[in-house]
């Protein structure tokens, strides 16, 4: 037989979630995920809601021939940033800026396949 929660301690978890988080699995917040249509789009940012496409920002770094840790290097933002922008988080203006700047400043490497 479980025993009811009491109401002090029920209350006292719902108020330590961030607002708007939802919760899954063991009551861990679950960061925002990017919308089903980012597959088929490939445009880089979104200026509405301020934050980056993480599939066609990866392929970005990756067809210049960054790692994303090399690529958080040069950019001048930190390892923990670079991945939260490619986990659909909103970046600030200076975050967005230095990442446009540092795609701009390498072109795409052109892969050659095999035919």
């Amino acid at each position: 037989m479980s025993h009811p929660m009491p109401d002090d301690l029920r209350s006292a978890r719902l108020r330590s979630r961030p607002i708007g988080a939802v919760v899954i699995g063991h009551g861990r917040p679950r960061a925002p995920s990017a919308p089903a249509n980012f597959e088929a789009d490939r445009r880089l940012w979104d200026a509405a809601s301020g934050r980056f496409n993480p599939v066609a920002l990866r392929a970005a770094i990756v067809c210049r021939g960054w790692t994303v840790r090399d690529f958080a290097a040069s950019a001048g933002v930190s390892r923990a940033c670079l991945y939260n922008v490619l986990r659909h988080h909103a970046a600030s203006d200076r975050t967005v800026v230095r990442v446009a700047a540092t795609l701009a400043s390498r072109e795409p490497l052109h892969l050659l396949t095999a035919q």
